[in-house]
Order: C-alpha cells, then sequence, then structure tokens
C-alpha cells in the first residue's frame, strides 16, 4: 500500500471516497487498519457510487 492511513483525521460521521480500489486492495486496507477501527466500510460498483453522489448532492 503506497498510503499509511494512520496519517489520516477523519472526525466522526465524516465520509472518506477512495476511487478505482480493486477488491484486493479493500481487503489490504481493511486488514492495515485492524480489528478494533472505529471506521465503518463499504465497497460500492461505479452505478451505486454515481447514485450516492447524487443523494448528497441534494
Amino acid at each position: 500500500m503506497l498510503f499509511e492511513f494512520k496519517r489520516i483525521y477523519l472526525p466522526p460521521g465524516q465520509k472518506v471516497l477512495l476511487q478505482d480500489v480493486t477488491w484486493q486492495e479493500l481487503e489490504t486496507i481493511i486488514e492495515e487498519l485492524g480489528e478494533h477501527r472505529a471506521a465503518r466500510i463499504a465497497y460500492a460498483t461505479i452505478k451505486a457510487f454515481r447514485n450516492w453522489v447524487r443523494q448528497s448532492s441534494k
């Protein structure tokens, strides 16, 4: 992984969007964050992402 997630501060309730992440990369991210993380992780297809963007912008 090219980025250290320990360097990111994200206030509670906020979202981070990582684009063009493969399933294998997502598994690596989850592994790096550890089992006792406070973050909720979701994987979505591009169609689901576009729907989310439309709903968020309303």
